[in-house]
C-alpha cells in the first residue's frame, strides 16, 4: 500500500513538469514503470478528482483540483498580506518588480511578486522555481544558507542557462564570497539575457535566514550608478519584513 501511494506521488510530481497533457507512454518511460502500472495509478488518481483525460487525444494532465488546494493552502500563510504591500510599496519606488523567495528542495521557490503601477503586464510568479545557481535569490541563499547547500550545488552538473550563466565552480564560489562580502547579489544576466536583477537577504529576529528579496528588470534600467539607491532600498524592505514578524507566521 506504501508502495503504491509513493508512486502515485511521483505520477503526479512527474505530472507538475514543463509540460501539460503526457501520454501513457511517456510516463511510463519517465518513471520506469509498467504501463499496466501507469494505468493503475492514473485511474486512482482520475477517481479522487487528481488528473483527467482529454476524450481526443486519450493523454492526461494535473486537474484543476491543484488551483483549490494552492488556494487554501495560500490561506494559511496570511503573511503574503504584509510581505506583498511592502514590496508594492518598493515596486513603485524603484518602478521594477520586486520578487521574494525561499529555499525549497534545493532550488529557488518564489512564494510572493510585486509590480510597479507603471507595469502594463507581467506573469505571476507564485509556486514557480529556478536553480540555486543562476538566479539571484539563489545567490543570496547560498551565501547565507549552511555551507551544505552550496557544496550541494557545486556537486552536480551546473547548465548554462544564458551565455552570462557562470558554470566555472571555482568562479562561481568567488562570486558567492563576493555576495557574503558586499551584502547583496547582482545578476548580470545570468537567467535570462536582457534581464538584470539586484537581491539581498531577509532575515529572522534569530538572524537566521528567512528568504531573498530582489528587484528585477530589462538590463538597459539596471545600471551600476543605481545600485547603491537599489540596494539601499532592498536593504530597507527586507529590514522592514523582518520587523514585521512575518517570518513568525509563515
Amino acid at each position: 500500500m506504501q508502495k503504491t501511494v509513493a508512486k502515485a506521488f511521483q505520477l503526479l510530481d512527474f505530472m507538475a513538469g514543463d509540460k501539460t497533457w503526457y501520454g501513457v507512454s511517456e510516463l511510463s518511460q519517465g518513471l520506469d514503470l509498467y504501463k499496466s502500472n501507469i494505468y493503475q495509478l492514473l485511474s486512482t488518481c482520475e477517481h479522487f478528482g487528481y488528473v483527467e483525460q482529454d476524450s481526443e487525444t486519450k493523454k492526461y494532465a494535473l486537474s484543476m483540483k491543484f488551483v483549490e488546494i494552492a488556494h487554501k493552502v495560500r490561506l494559511r500563510f496570511k503573511f503574503h498580506d504584509v510581505l506583498g504591500t511592502l514590496m508594492r510599496e518598493l515596486s513603485d519606488e524603484t518602478g521594477e518588480l520586486s520578487y521574494f523567495a525561499i529555499p525549497y528542495h534545493g532550488e529557488v521557490l518564489y512564494l510572493c511578486g510585486a509590480f510597479p503601477k507603471s507595469a502594463i503586464s507581467a506573469k505571476p510568479v507564485v509556486g514557480l522555481t529556478a536553480p540555486l545557481y543562476c538566479n539571484v535569490m539563489g545567490k543570496v541563499i547560498l551565501a547565507y544558507s549552511n555551507e551544505n547547500l552550496l557544496e550541494d550545488v557545486l556537486s552536480k552538473p551546473m547548465k548554462a542557462k544564458s551565455e552570462n550563466t557562470i558554470v566555472d565552480k571555482e568562479k562561481f564560489i568567488l562570486e558567492i564570497e563576493r555576495v557574503r562580502l558586499n551584502g547583496f547579489a547582482e545578476d548580470n544576466m545570468e537567467e535570462e539575457f536582457g534581464i538584470k536583477g539586484l537581491a539581498v537577504p531577509v532575515m529572522t529576529d534569530e538572524n537566521e535566514l528567512f528568504g531573498a528579496l530582489c528587484l528585477s528588470g530589462p538590463s538597459a534600467r539596471f545600471t551600476k550608478d543605481l545600485y547603491p539607491d537599489l540596494v539601499f532600498r532592498l536593504k530597507q524592505t527586507a529590514q522592514k519584513i523582518t520587523s514585521s514578524g512575518v517570518h513568525n507566521i509563515a
